[in-house]
């Protein structure tokens, strides 16, 4: 059973960093067959063994401590280390399950914090950047035109939530 669920995740569940690492809809679309941990179906015993099942993949383990950790420094070769695997290896996993390098999901995962922050905060630019932990607001506004295709202040003006 655990073989198929852990298949049915890899297929079902790559995660993107707008997305979060379970997502909490795809385990209620399993067949209650995968879900049997006790007399209730959909218990939360069973949602947490599917995230303690889903942090055994070691760039799921990442993820989470990215969603978590967004103003700190991001280093894969430290978290190589910790998990007793090549910095290469890490690498090949990470962008097997994602599609993205380490770095570039996390870089995503700011970036959609970012504009979380722009839409609903009146934080100015600057103080976003500190927030976030970019080195500065030149290289932070020129990710954001990236990702946006349009600068944090465009961005801002267009999807503005009033604040009161």
């Amino acid at each position: 059973m655990s073989k198929h669920l852990f298949l049915l995740m890899r297929i079902g569940c790559k995660p993107s960093y707008q997305s979060s690492v379970i997502s909490i809809r795809m385990i209620f679309q399993l067949p209650s067959c995968f879900v049997r941990c006790s007399r209730l179906s959909w218990s939360a015993l069973c949602v947490s063994w599917l995230i303690r099942l889903s942090l055994q993949i070691p760039a799921y383990r990442i993820i989470a401590w990215m969603q978590t950790h967004l103003c700190e420094d991001f280093q894969p070769l430290d978290w190589a280390n910790s998990l007793h695997i090549s910095e290469s290896y890490l690498y090949e996993l990470f962008r097997k399950e994602t599609g993205d390098s380490p770095h570039q999901y996390f870089m995503g995962c700011c970036l959609e914090q970012a504009k979380t922050e722009l839409r609903e905060t009146n934080l100015s630019v600057t103080d976003i950047t500190d927030k976030l932990g970019f080195s500065s607001v030149h290289y932070f506004s020129r990710q954001s035109t990236k990702h946006l295709n349009q600068s944090p202040n465009q961005y801002r003006r267009r999807v503005r939530i009033p604040i009161s």
